[in-house]
């Protein structure tokens, strides 16, 4: 162990901690441990049943070890270590895995993490077998080499899968690598400022950080993430304390220093204080509090409606996913959901449903309008012109609509009838025919007041754009109130609209006109009741408070009435609102 001075080192040693005493040998050029003493070691409680042994460290003992940091086992350059536990290799050779600091060759006070796996043969032998830079980044000697709270490194091994965690704070990385007899590996980083690690599960999968600078108030002044090691990001499964494991009440907000695990993976925690807290296993479909290290029983709790928890872990319950229920109802045996039934098909079933909630009763109400493509022209003689003179060749359908269409039509008819009265006239045997044909046409001259054959003829045309102009009139007029109205399938514009529109406001703080003071005092006179149904939740009448905003002040309202729906799964409430504007806290607890 080399160190600048003689001092005395607080080693995080797996999981526990020990002082160890150092001082330089001139000797050896190097130095040696002269003592250790073991602070928390072999402690157990029976009423848990737990079996919390440290592995034994027979070759850190006091006066057993001596010149353990010699240039035999750390090369010949500043090593300063920080942390270390003790596991075995798959062939049942004793190591330890060592974190710590080595100063760089090239530059003066700066160094880089590494760790070190070390072949332990006791009572007092130890051989380097490999080591790795964990990363590029360097620190300064006075993190590296002297004792400091900002960098308060752990690390654990996971037995049967052969993994480790180190946690490096002052870096903001855990990293988890693995190791066999003859090298250690890094598998991947994760972003995280945690102080202290502790493996979860037996398969190496989830772990545990302690985030010390992050409060989960009102419960603690840090958190503990559990953590799924098997992904990239390191994705958090849920943390300690949460809604449902809450600390013991005679906890009062601590900060958790330190966590460990007991043989069976339950979590132990040590805050500020020195009290050591435990979170308890709890059998399917229930969960259990975070308990003071205490010989007291320990009480489980069924899994709140809407959750449901399968294994006999230490977690909380989990929200059961759309389209499925959890209701201790549901249950016949009133034991706590072990799993999530389906939702009927009919069914409102969100995420964490307590039971089918009939979807009909809440139908989806969208009394927004998407602003409308308004055309250059707003008046109705503009429009009816527009649409009566032009031919749109967009599609078919649009030259079917047009007016222009049809008369252009009857206007060949005529000029086909014309040439047919030319022919007439020529001919002297066909003039009767001719004189028949062109009384009739006077009859229908609305062109020439009666004068004028031909203004007969295109009077037809006539006749056919007066019909159009009554038609889409008619139409027209059918597209009021726009609230109400369809698309326009007479015009080749489906989107037209009989309504006009305009940016200017009327302020309601002005002063009203004879005319329209009644009607605003009808507003006013209105009487409101507002009714909310609180859909899917575990909340009836008793655990819902309503308050308005009175100022700077909660001022509380009573409910006109407020009753638990025949399904168990909704609760309504209504109040009156005394003023239009009103500013209301439902508060749900």
């Amino acid at each position: 162990m080399t160190n600048k001075t003689d001092k005395d080192l607080s080693l995080i040693v797996g999981r526990i901690q020990v002082n160890l005493t150092v001082k330089q040998n001139n000797e050896h050029d190097g130095y040696e441990l002269i003592e250790c003493e073991n602070d928390l070691v072999n402690w157990e409680d029976h009423w848990y049943d737990l079996d919390f042994e440290p592995p034994s460290l027979s070759n850190m003992q006091a006066n057993d070890v001596k010149e353990i940091w010699t240039n035999d086992v750390i090369p010949s350059y500043w090593f300063n270590p920080h942390a270390l536990d003790i596991g075995e290799t798959s062939d049942k050779t004793n190591i330890a895995i060592i974190v710590g600091y080595v100063e760089e060759e090239e530059e003066v006070d700066i160094s880089l993490p590494v760790v070190c796996l070390v072949r332990l043969d006791p009572p007092s032998n130890m051989t380097l077998i490999s080591n790795i830079t964990l990363e590029n980044t360097t620190v300064e000697d006075n993190i590296a080499f002297y004792t400091n709270n900002d960098d308060v490194i752990s690390v654990v091994i996971h037995d049967r899968t052969k993994k480790v965690l180190v946690s490096m704070p002052y870096l903001g990385k855990v990293h988890l690598l693995s190791f066999n007899s003859t090298n250690i590996i890094l598998i991947r980083s994760f972003i995280s400022t945690a102080r202290s690690v502790a493996w979860l599960d037996d398969d190496g999968i989830l772990a545990a950080f302690l985030i010390l600078d992050d409060p989960t108030l009102p419960w603690a002044h840090s958190k503990i993430q559990v953590v799924n090691t098997s992904t990239n990001n390191g994705q958090v499964m849920y943390v300690y304390p949460n809604n449902q494991q809450i600390l013991s009440p005679e906890w009062k907000a601590p900060s958790f220093v330190r966590i460990s695990t007991t043989r069976s993976h339950q979590l132990l925690l040590l805050d500020n204080d020195g009290w050591i807290g435990i979170v308890p296993k709890a059998p399917p479909g229930y969960f259990a509090h975070i308990n003071k290290f205490v010989r007291e029983k320990t009480y489980f709790e069924k899994c709140p409606p809407g959750t449901y928890k399968s294994s006999n872990e230490a977690s909380p319950c989990q929200i059961c996913p759309p389209g499925t229920k959890s209701n201790m109802h549901n249950n016949s045996n009133g034991e706590g959901a072990t799993s999530c039934i389906p939702c009927s098909l009919n069914s409102f079933c969100p995420l964490a449903s307590l039971n089918d909630v009939n979807i009909s009763l809440y139908p989806n109400m969208d009394n927004s309008y998407t602003d409308i493509d308004m055309h250059q022209w707003d008046s109705f003689d503009d429009i009816l012109i527009n649409n009566a003179l032009t031919i749109n060749g967009k599609s078919i359908g649009c030259v079917a609509k047009s007016p222009m269409f049809w008369t252009c039509i009857v206007l060949g008819i005529c000029a086909f009838i014309l040439v047919i009265m030319g022919i007439l006239y020529y001919y002297p045997k066909s003039k009767t025919y001719f004189k028949r044909l062109r009384c009739i046409f006077r009859q229908t001259d609305l062109i020439g007041d009666g004068k004028l054959w031909i203004g007969g003829l295109a009077s037809f045309a006539l006749i056919i754009l007066v019909i159009y102009a009554f038609w889409f009139s008619s139409a027209f007029a059918n597209l009021y109130p726009i609230e109400i109205s369809r698309d326009a399938n007479f015009a080749c514009d489906t989107a037209l609209r009989n309504s006009k529109f305009t940016s200017a406001l009327q302020l309601l703080a002005s002063k009203k006109s004879h005319h329209d003071a009644p009607m605003f005092q009808i507003l006013d006179n209105q009487h409101f009741q507002l009714t909310v149904d609180f859909i899917q939740t575990g909340f009836v009448c008793n655990d819902i408070r309503v308050q308005e905003y009175v100022g700077s002040y909660l001022v509380d309202l009573e409910p006109n009435h407020c009753f638990r729906q025949e399904d168990n799964a909704t609760s309504t409430l209504s109040v009156d609102l005394h003023i239009h504007e009103i500013n209301i806290k439902f508060d749900l607890t």
